[in-house]
């Protein structure tokens, strides 16, 4: 009889190496999902780290900003204080660039500066019969001809004022003349369907003026590859550049200190006052002289210019002055400004700009009823000396803010 045998089946060599290479695939995924955890944990942090690194240069920025508001009020009160000497220049605490540049806060450094819009030519001020001292800017700075130069000052004032007549003089309808004047010599710039619609109301901010066709952004704040775009630098190289910008400003219908003014503007005055064919260029070179000799303390009072009377010493005929008043009005004191205010903190910059107006502000007071005091903060206020109960209080209002 036959006995069977049973034979024991045992794994083979490819049955290990297939949950060998499993092992291997499942260690792989395992370290890519780490990896990819970790690597997105790095992000994470660096992310998190970086917000909170702007975040930390933005509160500088703002404590710049802080630092400019103290220097316009200290400034208004120290000169209430000096015999009433109100009118503004160059060589006052606000203008000054030593105590504003790399101050050390909150472990960074801030940097900011102070621009005097009322140094610039106002786009809500001009009239027809100032116009020529806009189209003189759109020429020498913005680049333009003499005759395109005439109709985009027309159609920068028709697109804020309130009638619907063009200041051109012809045809009778903004909305038409403007649109096929613009069309016909900027069609390749303007989007389709453009059709130009005037505001008829104030200009808000100096950007409006992109409405207007022919404008660009390289014509209002220079091209890169000449100007500097950084406002700092800018601003430091006291160099005119060739950006509307510089020279232009939307307020409402401020007088141009003539302390503060660039050369551009107060040619633009004067030429504009009284005729490119008259002596333009050397009376401003005059007045430019006047005030810097007036700024200084040997000769001169330190105040600059205190009267647009005064412009009479430059050699400036009084009929030429009344003319420049009644067209483009001049003034020696500001009270509209721009700070720009950058923060850096462990190599992040976060820059902020604002413009301001500042007014001084007086409210009676009783010394024996605190009530009388308001809410107003008291060091921020002085006092004068003819006026022993009466505060006068500097006040900072922000018209316009933005991060940069």
């Amino acid at each position: 009889m036959r006995t069977r045998k049973h034979t024991r089946l045992q794994p083979g060599h490819g049955s290990r190496g297939v949950i060998l290479v499993m092992v291997l695939w499942i260690i792989v995924v395992l370290s890519v999902m780490a990896y990819s955890l970790a690597y997105e944990m790095r992000v994470g942090l660096k992310t998190t780290s970086l917000a909170q690194k702007r975040l930390a240069a933005r509160a500088i920025a703002r404590a710049g900003l802080a630092k400019a508001v103290t220097d316009l009020k200290n400034d208004r009160l120290i000169a209430l204080a000096d015999q009433g000497q109100t009118n503004d220049n160059l060589m006052e605490v606000w203008a000054d660039k030593e105590d504003k540049t790399d101050v050390e806060f909150g472990g960074g450094t801030f940097t900011v500066r102070i621009i005097d819009e009322e140094s610039k030519l106002d786009v809500n001020s001009i009239i027809p019969a100032s116009m020529p001292g806009l189209v003189y800017l759109l020429r020498e700075v913005g680049g333009f001809d003499d005759d395109e130069a005439q109709i985009i000052a027309a159609c920068i004032v028709d697109f804020a004022d309130a009638d619907l007549i063009p200041s051109t003089g012809e045809g009778y309808d903004e909305v038409e003349y403007y649109t096929e004047w613009g069309l016909d010599e900027y069609g390749d710039q303007l989007p389709p369907g453009w059709v130009f619609r005037p505001k008829n109301d104030y200009y808000l901010h100096i950007e409006e003026l992109l409405e207007i066709p022919g404008l660009t952004r390289e014509m209002l704040y220079g091209d890169p590859r000449e100007v500097p775009q950084d406002p700092f630098v800018r601003r430091d190289e006291e160099e005119d550049f060739p950006a509307l910008a510089d020279y232009l400003t939307a307020g409402r219908n401020h007088k141009v200190n003539i302390n503060t003014a660039r050369i551009p503007v107060l040619e633009a005055i004067f030429a504009g006052a009284m005729g490119e064919g008259g002596d333009y260029g050397r009376i401003v070179s005059r007045i430019d002289d006047l005030r810097r000799s007036r700024n200084t303390l040997e000769g001169g009072t330190g105040y600059g210019i205190a009267d647009p009377a005064q412009l009479a010493e430059a050699g400036v005929p009084a009929e030429a002055i009344e003319l420049v008043q009644q067209l483009f009005p001049l003034g020696v004191q500001s009270h509209r400004f721009t700070i720009i205010a950058r923060g850096t903190y462990q190599g992040v910059r976060e820059t902020i700009a604002a413009t301001v107006n500042l007014t001084v502000e007086s409210y009676p007071y009783d010394p024996d009823d605190p009530d009388t005091f308001g809410l107003r903060d008291q060091a921020a206020a002085g006092e004068l000396e003819n006026q022993p109960y009466v505060k006068v209080d500097p006040a900072v209002r922000v018209e316009w803010m933005a991060e940069l």
